[in-house]
């Protein structure tokens, strides 16, 4: 299998995913707690339940447009360097964009599992990434750079297998838990002086940001419906940023130091 053909897959998933609601409109089945969780275009919740349907594709304007954060800064990566680690990374945001755009475009039950995957590929990337960049040895470079490829493949399809078939899986917990794994390695750059407490905490600060934004828009207090200023299109928006950070932060220990 060519590498453009195995970097393709994730893409043409999405896609489809994406446009069947378009193409079939009958599948569409409009996730009712999504609708109301969301403050942008919250007040059309009760007619798009009621008509299994969408009143506006996309549901939420900006909710689905933020998302193109998150494959400006995977294409920011492989810009800065290329190589397998930038590739994969690129891919896990270009299936998380995907995803979550088709979620916030059509309220469906699959668009909200791509967005889970998505979530799930983007976090467990950056979980082995940072146990590779931080165990990593001089002398057997070429053989765990293999591993490390087989570890990102099973990664991502831990991730499919979570999403999809773990029914009453508390993805939050989930992610949580790869976040707790990917901090303790950045703590632990520090502990070995090949990274800063200040940069940790810097490459760590658009996660408060996007955080507080993202409860801002769960508990009504930053919301107006009809508004082009959404918490949680900011959320999308510092979420990618704080990804990118942390594998910039990853990239520069690994090649620099």
């Amino acid at each position: 299998m060519s590498r453009f053909t195995l970097y393709s897959i994730p893409v043409v998933i999405s896609l489809i995913l994406i446009l069947f609601p378009v193409i079939n409109p009958g599948t569409i089945n409009v996730n009712a707690d999504a609708c109301g969780e969301y403050c942008e275009c919250k007040h059309q919740c009760s007619e798009i339940i009621a008509n299994n349907a969408l009143v506006q594709i996309p549901a939420q304007p900006m909710n689905t447009w933020s998302n193109i954060a998150f494959l400006v800064v995977g294409l920011m990566a492989l810009r800065r360097r290329k190589g397998p680690a930038a590739r994969w990374f690129a891919i896990s945001c270009t299936v998380l964009c995907l995803g979550s755009a088709a979620f916030h475009s059509f309220l469906t039950v699959a668009g909200q599992r791509w967005d889970v995957i998505g979530m799930f590929f983007v976090f467990n990337f950056l979980a082995v990434y940072a146990m590779f960049v931080m165990h990593e040895s001089a002398k057997n470079k070429e053989h765990e750079l293999r591993w490390f490829r087989i570890a990102v493949l099973l990664s991502a399809i831990v991730s499919v297998v979570m999403a999809i078939f773990v029914v009453d899986l508390d993805s939050t917990k989930v992610l949580a838990i790869a976040s707790a794994f990917i901090i303790g390695h950045l703590i632990l750059a520090v502990l070995e002086k090949t990274a800063t407490l200040k940069e940790v905490l810097l490459v760590l600060s658009p996660f408060a940001v996007a955080f507080t934004f993202r409860q801002l828009d769960v508990n009504g207090t930053l919301c107006d419906p009809a508004s082009w200023f959404q918490g949680h299109a900011l959320w999308h928006v510092f979420a990618a940023w704080g990804i990118y950070e942390i594998y910039k932060l990853l990239d520069v220990i690994r090649h620099e130091r």
